[in-house]
């Protein structure tokens, strides 16, 4: 491996270990509102994407500064799970897009709940969220 490549790959692993850090973070933080006993939701939601997000970031192909293989996760069995959760929503799913369709459930209280859809299931594989 030439010097650059060199160069690339550890700048490819630090910012991947920067990411796992932010995913811990995040995992930390969804365990802490579960046990201060009154939990934010929506928090909860978010922090959830969060963990997702930055847990497969270094391993998106759309990755400018390059990407690691599913071989370089340590387990392999939570990569694989990590993959499903990003993929279980149908507008992260590239082959479903075009097919889906959302529900926004909402009340003079705000949004109450979304539900995903895939128009050809005529929502029996629907996928609903509860605010």
């Amino acid at each position: 491996m030439n010097s650059d490549a060199l160069e690339r790959r550890m700048t490819i692993l630090l910012l991947g270990a920067d990411d796992m850090d932010q995913t811990a973070e995040a995992a930390h933080a969804i365990d802490r509102e579960h046990r201060w006993g009154n939990p934010n939701l929506q928090l909860i939601r978010a922090l959830e994407t969060a963990v997702v997000v930055c847990y497969w970031r270094p391993f998106s192909q759309s990755n400018s500064m390059g990407h690691l293989r599913a071989k370089d996760a340590l387990d392999a069995s939570l990569h694989k799970t990590m993959e499903r959760m990003r993929n279980s929503v149908c507008p992260h799913r590239r082959e479903l897009r075009s097919n889906c369709r959302n529900h926004v459930h909402t009340t003079t209280e705000g949004v109450q709940g979304l539900a995903f859809t895939d128009r050809q299931d005529r929502g029996h594989s629907a996928r609903r969220v509860e605010g």
